[in-house]
């Protein structure tokens, strides 16, 4: 693996032809990877205890790449994670939505929405992320943006995250930031 040289593997349309990299694949081995619930448990939870810029130094065998890529922040630089049920309002909230939808003013749908969308979604995610899922649930539900409300909850759980010790106060700013921007 000394010799490697990734521009000519490229070249050689090797990547492409050794169909290691199809996910929807059975046979390759990022689609057998994604199947085997026990691997993928290991490696998520490495990334948790240790970060993804972490595990990934570790998985290229000491290859670290570029300088220039450390220097400019782009491996290092970890996302904010934030827990989804806390951010959508927390389990008494989408429970009472889901029972009783037109009692905050929702429908049948807005329901099926919540379960197939905010139920379904990984435990934690980026706050790029949520705030995706949350502009999805704005045009879902028809709310009004205008009076600010729908961020007003998102920077209100912000808040939660800091408070619960989930995300420093540093990392509460800057998600902040993020969801006002987005």
């Amino acid at each position: 693996m000394d010799n490697f040289d990734l521009k000519k593997y490229l070249a050689e349309g090797r990547l492409l032809k050794e169909n290691k990299y199809d996910i929807d694949d059975p046979n390759s081995p990022l689609g057998q990877l994604n199947d085997n619930d026990q691997d993928v448990a290991i490696l998520n939870n490495m990334t948790k205890k240790y970060g993804k810029d972490v595990v990934l130094m570790w998985m290229s065998s000491g290859e670290y790449g570029d300088r220039e890529y450390f220097e400019e922040g782009k491996l290092l630089k970890e996302e904010i994670m934030v827990d989804t049920t806390i951010m959508f309002g927390g389990n008494d909230y989408i429970k009472d939505v889901l029972t009783s939808p037109d009692d905050f003013g929702f429908d049948v749908e807005d329901a099926r929405w919540i379960k197939s969308n905010i139920l379904t979604a990984p435990k934690t995610m980026s706050i790029e992320d949520y705030m995706a899922l949350e502009d999805e649930w704005v045009k879902q539900a028809n709310l009004d943006v205008g009076t600010g409300a729908d961020r007003e909850s998102v920077l209100d759980a912000i808040d939660v995250h800091v408070k619960q010790g989930l995300i420093t106060s540093e990392e509460g700013e800057t998600a902040k930031k993020i969801a006002l921007n987005f």
